[in-house]
């Protein structure tokens, strides 16, 4: 990582993993994983995957073809560093541009440079603005302290991130804005604690292969119907349940 003429040698480590359950394309002949075939759309024949090539798309079927020792050539300077190009307050940094974040550690003789960023990005409240190439794209991210690591998150390029739907505006009562800032107060989570939070549909999933795997009756969800009400009184009986803030549940 580089600032200004300031190098501290890092190495970056996966910071989050998705918990979700795996499955296989199974025929239902002989039960068996079918095979995934490339076969040319022109003459049919099959093609192995070390003979595939890249192309771009000109448009009626036709093609720029690029060998993969031309698309490696494409070198930029940020492919081996992450290059910061300043400091912007955190505030500024919409989260929904925030992609992929990965755990910044220091390689041998760098600790002392990477923990004098790390504290004073923890006493500024700022991100370092950087740059830094993964899996072949050359991406824009933050860096941020959490304690005395520091984090590199990588962001969408303004034009990845998509407009929002418009939304028409919408009249409101003051009774209903005054049960709605009631309802936010009683749903308020004081103490968050999101190890209290389990992938349910994981669970669920598991539950299910194991419910069919020892031959047992199958799981079925139970689905309560909402009663039907309008806003205001939604609100008054939700707001009537949660009359005092509470800690986090699953």
């Amino acid at each position: 990582m580089s600032i200004g003429v300031v190098n501290i040698p890092i190495s970056l480590h996966t910071a989050t993993r998705e918990s979700k359950v795996s499955f296989n394309s199974i025929t239902p002949c002989c039960g068996t994983k079918v095979n995934s075939v490339y076969r040319c759309q022109g003459c049919g024949k099959e093609v192995s995957h070390a003979e595939v090539k890249k192309g771009w798309d000109l448009g009626d079927g036709k093609f720029v073809v690029l060998e993969k020792a031309e698309i490696d050539a494409v070198r930029l300077r940020t492919v081996k560093s992450i290059t910061v190009e300043g400091f912007v307050p955190a505030h500024l940094i919409d989260p929904i541009q925030m992609a992929t974040s990965y755990y910044m550690a220091p390689v041998e003789g760098g600790e002392k440079a990477y923990s004098l960023i790390a504290e004073a990005l923890n006493l500024s409240a700022l991100y370092a603005l950087a740059r830094i190439t993964t899996h072949g794209k050359e991406h824009i991210a933050v860096i941020r302290a959490r304690g005395r690591n520091l984090i590199l998150t990588t962001l969408y390029y303004p034009e990845e991130v998509l407009t929002p739907p418009e939304i028409p505006q919408a009249v409101f009562s003051e009774r209903e804005r005054e049960l709605t800032e009631q309802l936010l107060e009683g749903y308020k989570i004081e103490q968050l604690d999101l190890t209290q939070y389990k992938n349910r549909y994981v669970d669920a999933l598991k539950e299910l292969i194991n419910a069919k795997l020892l031959g047992q009756p199958l799981p079925t969800p139970q689905v309560e119907a909402a009663p039907a009400m309008d806003l205001t009184q939604a609100l008054m009986v939700s707001v009537q349940q949660r009359k005092k803030p509470v800690k986090s549940e699953a």
